[in-house]
């Protein structure tokens, strides 16, 4: 997944909203607490989200089903990791994940996919297991129409 899916542009306005360009990564999630807290009022306890202008995250999650296969993908500051965690509904086994490792500050133009090079196993595998630690609360689980 590029840059370019994850950069989506937010415009808010208003009351205690200062003027200026927000850099933080924020998900689609945190939409519905920001605007919450700048209505003056205290998200629920089982909203997932944060603050846009508050959270500091280390990471975003993303997820698209493309002809039956579940890609799932993490986006730190510095890398993109994009892997295929299900196919036709079934899991995909780690030692067969199929990915993209980019660094961004290093390739912001996505050119060299590091996934398999040996020298970015560490950060794949320490990605790749945020990832996991990230999905494990929604299996996959696609139901098919009748």
């Amino acid at each position: 997944f590029y840059d370019i899916t994850a950069n989506v542009p937010c415009i808010l306005t208003g009351p205690g909203v200062k003027p200026g360009v927000y850099e933080n990564l924020t998900e689609c999630v945190d939409i519905a607490p920001t605007l919450l807290n700048l209505c003056g009022l205290a998200p629920q306890a089982q909203c997932m989200g944060e603050d846009m202008f508050t959270s500091d995250k280390p990471e975003v999650l993303g997820e698209i089903y493309v002809d039956g296969c579940r890609r799932s993908w993490l986006r730190t500051k510095q890398y993109s990791l994009d892997i295929t965690t299900a196919k036709d509904n079934i899991p995909v086994p780690p030692e067969r994940y199929d990915g993209k490792l980019i660094d961004l500050q290093a390739d912001p133009l996505y050119r060299s996919n590091l996934y398999n090079d040996p020298s970015a196993a560490p950060v794949r595998e320490e990605l790749t297991a945020r990832l996991l630690a990230r999905l494990a609360p929604w299996p996959v689980e696609v139901t098919v129409g009748e």
